[in-house]
């Protein structure tokens, strides 16, 4: 299901465990159970940070990748972490196996943007490397691309997968996996004239 604004049409599922000690996801799917959740953005963004791994070397086939929040962005984003905050209380007994407070949720709860400063607010993402789920490349003439190799010059659109809610003992909240991204703008070599 292709979301362009109501960030309230789906839900959250009962949590599974994981490879990882002490880490559970919920898939997200809309309101039938079905389909899975997709989000696009219409405007330009760009990332002011190389994609990295987060933490153990067996992880690298997901790297995070930030991006710089526009109005677009943040209006999605911020009703999407209000919606979930929302959900999470009201669902606590099913997702935490006890009734927990607002506040002890909000406590817990990882924002998908987050802000530093005077500096532009970040949307944390995922790009995923290799597999079937591996993020795909595209041109702006709708063409299939490789990687950017300088991703401090790309002027980008995202088509993201609201994947699914984790949850650890310390913290939890939304993973957001890349599924395309569409180069608009990319530096260039200068190429020698002679």
């Amino acid at each position: 299901m292709e979301m362009t604004s109501n960030a309230m049409s789906f839900s959250i599922g009962d949590p599974m465990p994981t490879k990882v000690k002490n880490l559970l996801i919920c898939n997200i799917r809309d309101t039938s159970g079905v389909d899975e959740v997709f989000w696009s953005s219409k405007d330009l963004t760009a990332t002011p940070f190389q994609p990295a791994a987060y933490g153990e070397e067996a992880k690298a086939f997901k790297l995070g990748l930030e991006l710089s929040c526009s109005e677009e962005y943040l209006e999605f984003f911020n009703r999407l972490d209000a919606w979930c905050i929302e959900y999470l209380t009201e669902n606590s007994i099913r997702l935490f196996e006890c009734q927990r407070s607002r506040d002890w949720i909000v406590s817990m709860y990882k924002p998908c943007t987050r802000k530093f400063g005077n500096f532009d607010p970040l949307l944390r993402t995922k790009i995923v490397t290799n597999g079937l789920n591996a993020t795909r490349y595209w041109s702006v003439d709708k063409e299939s691309r490789s990687i950017p190799e300088a991703w401090l010059t790309v002027g980008m659109r995202v088509r993201m997968r609201i994947a699914n809610l984790y949850i650890t003992d310390t913290a939890f909240g939304i993973c957001l996996e890349c599924t395309d991204i569409q180069v608009c703008k990319e530096f260039e070599a200068p190429i020698c004239p002679f």
